[in-house]
């Protein structure tokens, strides 16, 4: 299901990118669409690293969960700033003018994303590893959004973006959604073989034990009795 996942992500950006560039973009779109764009891929980029080192750590419960409970966070900004924009309004420490209001909200969310994921690292720091790595994710893409209209080559590798094909980038948003999979090294496995059982011979019980049928993974003994051997 994660490669659908990436594809729901591409598929917002791909909106993103065609409103940018329609001819009656207004001024807010203008303004916003590269920092939106650039968001949304540090966010792709933080899902698809958390999930890699998720699968990774399978084997450590400890780590492999907070590798899936941090996942939220990456997003966090996503409803928190519409909150603080309508509801709490007076959080806004920044104030910017305009459209760029957004990005002040976007940024004051993922700062307290930040302050509450290192605060549960400080807490386990043997095991807080996920935590740490979410926050740089936040801290980059607080970062990013914030800046991006102030600089022009993000919003024409925008524009170029756009320009793409929309099959093209959703194919390579489910390759890329199902690459940590095969990175982390997580594939069918079968257990090590059984020896090979002796060929078929007549036991003292009358039966003949075949050779081992072998079902998927699993290697399994068959035995039948002689139709002459079995007793009415």
């Amino acid at each position: 299901m994660f490669p659908f996942l990436i594809l729901g992500f591409m598929m917002i950006t791909n909106v993103s990118a065609a409103r940018y560039v329609a001819p009656d973009a207004g001024a807010g779109i203008q303004l916003l669409g590269p920092s939106f764009g650039i968001g949304m891929g540090i966010a792709i980029a933080a899902y698809l690293t958390l999930f890699y080192l998720a699968l990774k750590h399978r084997h450590n419960l400890k780590l492999h969960a907070g590798y899936v409970l941090v996942t939220p966070l990456i997003l966090f900004e996503s409803p928190f700033s519409r909150i603080i924009g309508d509801y709490l309004p007076w959080t806004n420490v920044i104030g910017s003018e305009g459209p760029r209001q957004v990005l002040d909200t976007i940024f004051i969310s993922d700062g307290l994303a930040i302050v509450f994921a290192l605060a549960l690292w400080t807490r386990n720091r043997k095991h807080g590893a996920p935590w740490l790595v979410a926050a740089g994710f936040m801290g980059l893409q607080a970062a990013a959004m914030w800046f991006a209209p102030d600089v022009p080559m993000i919003g024409s590798a925008f524009a170029g973006y756009a320009a793409a094909p929309p099959g093209v980038t959703l194919a390579l948003g489910v390759v890329a959604g199902a690459a940590p999979r095969g990175l982390a090294g997580v594939r069918a496995r079968c257990p090590q073989s059984a020896p090979a059982p002796p060929p078929e011979r007549e036991a003292q019980n009358g039966q003949v034990i075949s050779q081992a049928k072998v079902i998927g993974c699993k290697t399994a003994p068959r035995t039948f009795a002689r139709m002459g051997d079995r007793k009415t």
